[in-house]
């Protein structure tokens, strides 16, 4: 990367002094890793981001996601590494687990250990535009969701049980208006 040089000149106000003119040059370059917060998104979180802005749910559950974007980045991803690497960027992607509550103890026996990891992944960054072409009703329902999942506490079950209620009423409103379109 090409290091930046930044001029800044500066003056003292005329009844402080002589009107002084200082210029500050320096280099910089970017200190962020790929998995530092708020820094450069890694391929893995990136691709992920680009899957969730054109899919037409608002949410995806971590195993769908795999499937839409393992072949691009790692054919070897798993569950534990997309959400670690999701879970670097809370300003972007919100991971939101279904299964808190009493009964989470229940679902740490071998055979469920697929569903406990499942949770769902959303976008919540500002809203996407619509597309053209595309019907505004499913567009304003997949925002709404979206925008819904900004404010909910991943730690809280009740929380993200209400939303979760609310992401399965969207997919099942979304059939049956292309039910009926068809």
């Amino acid at each position: 990367m090409r290091p930046r040089e930044l001029q800044v000149p500066e003056s003292v106000p005329s009844g402080h002094g002589s009107d002084l003119s200082v210029t500050a040059s320096f280099t910089s370059e970017p200190t962020a890793t790929p998995f530092q917060t708020g820094g450069a998104m890694n391929p893995i979180a990136s691709h992920a981001e680009a899957v969730l802005k054109q899919h037409p749910h608002p949410a995806l559950r971590i195993s769908e996601l795999i499937e839409l974007i393992a072949d691009q980045v790692d054919r070897s991803l798993d569950a534990t590494r997309l959400r670690t690497a999701l879970q670097q960027h809370p300003e972007r992607f919100r991971v939101l687990d279904p299964w808190r509550g009493p009964w989470r103890s229940v679902l740490d026996a071998p055979q469920w250990s697929e569903v406990t990891d499942d949770g769902w992944v959303v976008l919540v960054t500002d809203p996407i535009p619509h597309p053209a072409g595309a019907d505004r009703t499913l567009t304003t329902m997949r925002e709404s969701v979206r925008w819904l999942a900004r404010n909910v506490d991943p730690r809280s079950a009740s929380e993200v049980s209400e939303w979760y209620a609310i992401v399965l009423a969207e997919r099942a409103t979304r059939r049956a208006i292309a039910r009926r379109a068809a």
